[in-house]
């Protein structure tokens, strides 16, 4: 096992559980099962695993927590733990010691708690996926200052609070996706300045006002999603909306593109 670099068996319908022989594999560079339909749990001794640089587990059946023994991993640059519903737990602080860090999947389990201000710690940080995972609070202040963010989905969560002016700090962000959850307040202008954003779901949540000019002037933005639709068709819209490209109605879930030539749907 020491001369051991590379595991590739992504999509092979394995089953079981993951050897321990692996973890004794001290060389190890590269552990990618993902998309097969393995169980059972990570133990601590992925933290023996001191050269990983990728870690694929994503659309498995693990469970368990991720263990706190990752953060131990310096040169880690993707884990993705993203489909496997039965990981539990709350999101360990130690993933804000692996600086290398570009992608962090977590979405689509059980995990629970708040999002961990040491994430800001992650400056090589690109794709940040929460989804479908039933985590609380807010958005911290100090994850605006992540440079090379370019994905932020933390949509269909149990979120809450305001979204900060401080957003147009994230300058390489192409992708921000904040659908149904429970944020509220007004959209910040500081959106606009955003020259790679090119997606932006606001919709399902309890944001109040206009969508401000800057914003609209934004020519990058192609899919601008709010909850601008008239409330039931007869109380007025959450949002006014004179630039998104789809306007939605909260009380029913529906969608309606503000393009003639497109159908109504549902959120997803």
């Amino acid at each position: 096992m020491r001369d051991l670099i590379t595991i590739e068996l992504q999509n092979n319908l394995l089953t079981g559980t993951l050897p321990s022989e692996w973890y004794n594999a001290s060389n190890l560079q590269w552990l990618n099962v993902a998309d097969n339909i393995l169980s059972g749990y990570i133990p601590p001794q992925i933290g023996n695993l001191s050269k990983l640089r990728g870690l694929f587990l994503h659309d498995n059946q693990f469970s368990n927590s991720i263990p706190t023994e990752i953060g131990t991993l310096q040169q880690l640059a993707a884990t993705r733990w993203g489909r496997n519903e039965g990981l539990v737990g709350t999101i360990p602080t130690e993933i804000g010691l692996m600086s290398n860090l570009k992608d962090l999947w977590l979405h689509r389990t059980q995990i629970t708690g708040t999002i961990p201000t040491e994430l800001s710690q992650l400056k090589e940080l690109t794709d940040l996926r929460f989804h479908y995972s039933p985590i609380t609070g807010s958005i911290p202040e100090v994850l605006y200052g992540l440079p090379q963010l370019s994905r932020l989905d933390v949509f269909n969560c149990n979120l809450s609070g305001t979204i900060s002016p401080h957003i147009g700090q994230l300058s390489s962000l192409q992708l921000l996706r904040l659908r149904a959850n429970r944020f509220s307040g007004e959209i910040p202008s500081e959106l606009g300045l955003l020259d790679h954003l090119r997606t932006v779901w606001l919709h399902g949540n309890n944001f109040v006002g206009t969508i401000p000019d800057d914003i609209c002037l934004q020519s990058s933005i192609t899919v601008l999603k709010a909850d601008c639709s008239p409330i039931n068709f007869a109380m007025p819209p959450l949002i006014s909306c004179a630039c998104c490209t789809t306007c939605c109605d909260t009380s029913t879930q529906v969608c309606i593109p503000t393009e003639s030539n497109t159908t109504s749907s549902f959120w997803d």
